[in-house]
């Protein structure tokens, strides 16, 4: 899965080795360098033994990102956390007036929403 948003975004990469599925994380920011010249953040992170792992260590609000690609195989999951997102209230005041772009963003990466 590939997620970008203003100044950068991650990957979640998966291998699928003999003992399972494996993921990490990949960062681009350079956020910071456009503020203050500062160095831009690239960084791999190690493999972990599941998704949630993975996705645990990217900023709570992911799914508010721009979706690139989501691997078929996790359309599923990812699904299932990104209703989930946007169905807990807590998460109200990054959705609310966005919701039916973000909906849209997910849909054209293959990620059905409805239901």
């Amino acid at each position: 899965m590939q997620l970008v948003g203003e100044g950068g975004g991650y990957i979640i990469e998966g291998v699928c080795t003999s003992a399972g599925w494996r993921f990490r994380r990949r960062v681009n920011d350079s956020f910071a360098a456009m503020l203050e010249d500062k160095m831009i953040i690239n960084d791999t992170g190690q493999w972990l033994p599941s998704l949630d792992d993975a996705l645990g260590l990217m900023d709570a609000v992911w799914p508010m990102l721009y979706p690139i690609v989501v691997h078929p195989n996790f359309v599923p999951p990812i699904r299932h956390r990104v209703l989930n997102f946007l169905r807990d209230k807590s998460n109200f005041k990054f959705v609310n007036s966005r919701r039916g772009i973000v909906v849209e963003r997910w849909e054209e990466v293959g990620v059905d929403l409805s239901g």
